[in-house]
């Protein structure tokens, strides 16, 4: 009995002795586990990194903008069952757009921004149509006495035109020419051509909106046209562009010209 008793004690000592190494290890990996975690865990990024790391992400996988990413959100249809449709989607941004008083106020000052350009840039400008219109002989009505001049080697572009047009819409010109600068360096402006184009953007809009009293150059140019043998196809296509006057209109122009010969 003492003999069994005395192998039971020493195979508890034994086995607490071999067990006991092995929970202090296993606590000890525990703790281990636990610092590598908190060690590799990523640290709280701010507000700022988040959204700056959603748009590189945005720029550098998807070639996306802002604008790109809220006109798909917005507008793009639903290709996947249960999933938001563009009507909840677009409640869901302007909701979100509407708690924002930053971005309420940003839209409200770019409102401003477009009522003033609506209230004084553009009845600006055409003010100028309406001067170019009423004061030069380029773009006033159609005199058969007084035909355009029509220069193939020189066409439009010549001092005297830039010289009526800077007198008589200076900002116009201006728009035009900002719009048409070119940054890159490698494709340098050509003044001469910049200035025969925009007397052309001018002629076409002048023309448009006033197609009765703007329509000199218009008509010497279908006259032109005419002169050299185009055909009826080609000047009906010149007319939709703005370019010149209908096919019709330029044969009535010629007979009233020869009737006024033969008295």
């Amino acid at each position: 009995m003492d003999d069994a008793l005395l192998g039971c004690k020493s195979a508890q000592s034994d086995s607490q002795s071999t067990t006991k190494p092995n929970s202090t290890l296993s606590m000890s990996d525990t703790r281990k586990r636990s610092n590598g975690r908190k060690a590799s865990r990523r640290t709280r990024m701010t507000d700022w990194e988040k959204m700056d790391d959603c748009m590189r992400y945005l720029r550098d996988e998807h070639r996306w903008t802002m604008e790109d990413l809220i006109h798909a959100y917005a507008s793009t249809i639903t290709e996947k069952p249960f999933k938001a449709s563009v009507k909840v989607r677009s409640r869901k941004l302007a909701e979100a757009i509407a708690r924002e008083n930053e971005v309420l106020f940003a839209m409200e000052e770019l409102d401003n921004a477009t009522t003033a350009w609506k209230t004084v840039a553009i009845p600006e400008f055409r003010s100028e149509m309406d001067r170019l219109t009423k004061y030069s002989k380029y773009y006033g009505k159609f005199d058969a006495t007084k035909r355009f001049p029509i220069n193939e080697e020189e066409p439009w572009g010549t001092p005297e035109y830039e010289a009526e047009l800077k007198n008589h819409c200076p900002e116009l010109v201006a728009l035009l020419k900002a719009l048409m600068r070119n940054d890159d360096e490698r494709f340098p402006r050509e003044e001469k051509k910049e200035m025969q184009r925009i007397f052309i953007v001018l002629s076409i809009l002048c023309y448009t909106r006033n197609v009765q009293l703007s329509n000199c150059f218009q008509k010497s140019f279908g006259m032109h046209l005419h002169s050299l043998g185009t055909k009826r196809r080609l000047l009906d296509m010149f007319s939709r562009f703005g370019l010149s006057c209908s096919y019709d209109r330029v044969i009535s122009i010629v007979k009233e010209l020869s009737m006024e010969g033969k008295a």
